[in-house]
């Protein structure tokens, strides 16, 4: 059974699951942040989901949370469907809180290297002791070529 683009390795559990389990700790300027991150999807539905959660030296943590969908409904490639929503305390300064939820998707054309993608995501951010941020709506579409 060869990859496909969307797999990133990992393993394998009989035919149907397959997926990934990543673990990455950086510094951030003084402080350290560790990020363990799950993704599975189930290859002959279409459907999977990908977990991540870290935690930053200074006591701040964030988790993000994927759902996806991948659909054969045009002859051009796989259709990925996604939606998201990640949140995180404490990471500008003790009290904050930030928040992003989205949807997207993500269309391959006939030459496999060449994508076409549309996503709308949210953010919001509040710090208790700063002047208050404005939340801010995105709206992306574009086209990638990998080579």
């Amino acid at each position: 059974m060869q990859p496909d683009r969307y797999s990133h390795g990992g393993w394998r559990q009989g035919i149907a699951w397959r997926g990934g389990f990543h673990f990455s700790a950086w510094p951030v300027g003084n402080e350290r942040c560790d990020a363990p991150d799950l993704s599975v999807p189930h290859k002959p539905t279409g459907p999977g989901f990908t977990v991540s959660t870290g935690v930053s030296s200074h006591g701040g943590n964030h988790s993000y949370y994927k759902l996806g969908y991948l659909a054969g409904i045009v002859d051009a490639g796989t259709t990925a469907f996604w939606a998201g929503y990640n949140c995180a305390t404490d990471i500008n300064a003790r009290g904050s809180r930030s928040a992003a939820w989205g949807i997207g998707a993500v269309q391959p054309l006939k030459d496999e290297d060449l994508e076409i993608y549309l996503g709308y995501r949210h953010y919001s951010f509040l710090n208790p002791s700063m002047v208050p941020f404005n939340d801010v709506q995105a709206l992306r579409f574009g086209m990638r070529y990998r080579f």
